[in-house]
């Protein structure tokens, strides 16, 4: 894999041997390796995504040589990829290095990003917002990378403005005074208040034509009485051409003999302006003033920039009162603490952001405002985030709703749920984009422990299903021999006793007649006695299949019994103790612990090599406690007790417990004996 990512192929000039731009000369040999394919794949990561990004971005090392450039930056500059990569940007660019090469060598040594910058680059007619970001290796900065974002059209318009400004600034003084919060009523008295002064205006009147459908420009007056005002209306669009030449967009010049008896008798000069809408006249207002003989053609221009603005103003009033309680409203959900929110414009670059999305990051809204969302994502989620972007952009997709990681101010991320949307202007073009960013960091990590805890549980399950298995194929087995050993008791010893019964029966029958009476008492004692001997032998299978001394709920009964039964049956002497009678209500635990108890006790004969042991019972409220003891041969246990044993052994024993939250303790050693304690819950939840 090639270590060179330097794009369009470009190569260090100056030295007789290519630097490869990732390179750490003090670095060992295979550490070196390892940095330049760590950084090899960051880079080919960013290509793809960033290459066509709509903003420009170049890449610094230390010694000011440009290592990748994207095709935005490659078109302004105006030169092949292979004449801008590899070379100082001094020798590419002087005037745009002149500009930020202090920049870079600050990001380099303090790792801080170097936001809202305004240069000219790379030719004099454009003009760009720049940002520099470090690029790590670890915690090493190896790069610095170099975002632009052209303004070089908003530059120009903002230079056109100014002019534009100077010529108009009587009027836009009048208008931003007109459309400030706090004038609030009619407007004609803020525009008498404003041009009493220089233009010696007395009083103002304003109404609308019939049938203009004008509602901006209702019946106002300022400087004058409302009666003086409304015969003054009455007199003068009773007159027989002034509404054809009012609509015309005439100005008229009326003197008090025009009107006699309506205007205030000092007033000397008087106009009647057009009030217009897009060109067309709505109305009409009359100044008037007694210090003034005539209006000269510059302030009838005056007039009629008023009067071509009156019914706009009017309606941008009540347009900016409404804007003025909807921007309210959506800044106080724009602000609302529980979610993270930010605008963006097309580039990436942040415009506007609330607090919570500041807490989340760790910078302040004044760091934040300016850069660019590249530099606050994690660079796995780069890629997938961009393609997003630009397909939300291009309309194919209406909203975008994407997991990622956020990187912090101090350099650790966090999981957020991030839903964009897009702001669009009055012909469907998108402006800008708003983020409602939720941290879903908690809920990514309780995912991950749920993934956990289902992965565990199906290996329990698994490992539940094979022992399962072995215990049913175990007690299968034990079943099978069980079943043997009956039909060998009932054939060795109850069919042989009962065919033996049956024998003499018939030989008594056939010799009843030939025999004494004390012959006949002593066939029928025979008889008698082998009846009495199958019967025994029923007695005993029945008993030792199910023992009576279980039916009773005292746990002392039942292990009394199964004690005497053992020396019975394998002439083992057992010491049996207890502390009193222990109830244990449920048959199926008693029953548990008793066949348990039996194979402890089997162990004993079978494995320990001793004619004796000993058995202790104790409990308490919630538990029982149960100890088998014999000081036979012992084993070692420092391998743990395998589960290899017989179908009843230890492991056996041990699995039959767990199903009942039971626990199991082994104490052996080769010579000295074992000693086995168990403890089983009196009642248990989970069977209950």
């Amino acid at each position: 894999m090639s270590n060179d990512l330097n794009a369009g192929g470009g190569a260090a000039h100056g030295s007789g041997e290519e630097r490869k731009p990732f390179q750490s000369e003090q670095a060992p040999p295979i550490a070196e390796e390892v940095r330049e394919e760590e950084a090899h794949r960051r880079m080919i990561r960013f290509e793809a995504s960033l290459d066509n990004a709509p903003i420009g971005l170049i890449f610094f090392d230390r010694t000011h040589r440009l290592i990748r450039v994207n095709t935005l930056f490659e078109e302004a500059q105006g030169l092949p990829r292979d004449r801008i990569v590899g070379r100082r940007l001094a020798d590419v660019a002087p005037r745009f290095a002149a500009q930020i090469d202090d920049h870079v060598d600050t990001v380099f040594s303090t790792g801080k990003v170097v936001s809202d910058l305004v240069v000219q680059c790379p030719r004099g007619e454009h003009h760009w917002r720049a940002g520099l970001f470090p690029v790590r290796s670890e915690y090493t900065v190896e790069y610095v990378g170099v975002y632009l974002v052209d303004v070089s059209e908003a530059k120009r318009h903002e230079q056109k403005l100014e002019n534009q400004t100077r010529r108009v600034e009587i009027l836009s003084s009048l208008v931003s005074r007109l459309l400030a919060p706090h004038v609030s009523g009619d407007i004609s008295p803020h525009i008498l208040n404003i041009l009493r002064e220089p233009l010696e205006i007395d009083y103002l009147i304003s109404t609308h034509l019939e049938g203009s459908g004008a509602n901006g420009c209702d019946f106002e007056y300022a400087g004058i009485s409302e009666q003086q005002a409304r015969t003054a209306l009455e007199v003068m669009t009773g007159r027989e051409d002034f509404d054809t030449r009012i609509r015309s967009g005439e100005i008229l010049s009326l003197s008090p003999n025009d009107v006699p008896d309506v205007l205030p008798e000092d007033t000397t000069v008087c106009l009647a302006v057009p009030i217009t809408r897009s060109d067309t006249v709505i109305g009409f207002m009359i100044v008037g003033s007694s210090k003034r003989t005539d209006f000269d053609e510059f302030d009838r221009e005056f007039f009629r920039n008023i009067g071509g603005m009156f019914d706009l103003i009017k309606e941008r009033r009540m347009m900016e009162q409404s804007l003025r309680r909807s921007d309210l409203e959506y800044r106080t959900l724009f602000e609302e603490e529980g979610t993270g929110k930010a605008e963006t414009d097309s580039t990436g670059t942040l415009l506007r952001v609330n607090n919570k999305f500041c807490s989340m990051l760790g910078f302040s809204r004044e760091e934040l405002v300016g850069m660019n969302v590249v530099q606050i994502t994690h660079p796995d989620d780069l890629e997938s985030s961009l393609e997003g972007v630009q397909a939300l952009y291009r309309g194919e997709i209406k909203e975008l709703v994407i997991e990622k990681r956020y990187v912090r101010k101090d350099g650790s991320f966090f999981w957020a749920e991030t839903t964009l949307s897009l702001i669009r202007d009055e012909n469907g073009e998108p402006i800008h984009s708003i983020s409602v960013v939720r941290d879903i960091t908690e809920r990514i990590k309780h995912a991950e422990a749920l993934r956990k805890h289902e992965t565990m549980l199906a290996e329990r399950v698994q490992r539940r299903t094979a022992q399962v298995r072995a215990l049913s194929h175990a007690l299968a087995g034990a079943e099978q021999t069980e079943r043997r050993r009956v039909a060998q008791l009932l054939h060795d010893d109850l069919q042989q006793v009962l065919h033996a019964a049956h024998l003499k029966t018939q030989v008594l029958s056939m010799d009843a007649a030939d025999l004494g009476l004390d012959e006949l008492v002593t066939q029928i004692d025979e008889i008698k006695a082998l009846l009495k001997r199958a019967a025994q032998t029923t007695r005993s299978l029945a008993t030792e299949l199910s023992p009576p001394a279980l039916e009773e709920e005292d746990l002392t009964i039942s292990l009394q019994w199964l004690a005497g039964h053992v020396y019975q049956m394998h002439e083992l002497e057992v010491d049996f103790s207890c502390s009193g009678p222990c109830i244990v209500p449920r048959r199926e635990v008693r029953t548990l612990i008793v066949h348990v108890v039996n194979e402890l006790l089997f162990n004993v004969v079978k494995h320990a090599e001793t004619k004796k042991a000993s058995l202790v019972l104790d409990f308490d409220d919630d538990q029982v406690f149960i100890e088998v003891r014999d000081k036979g041969k012992g084993f070692d246990t420092s391998g743990g007790v395998k589960e290899t044993s017989a179908a009843f052994g230890l492991a056996s024993v041990r699995e039959r417990l767990s199903w009942i939250d039971g626990s199991f303790e082994v104490i052996s050693s080769p010579g000295q004996g074992t000693t086995v304690r168990i403890s089983v819950p009196i009642t248990n939840d989970a069977d209950a």
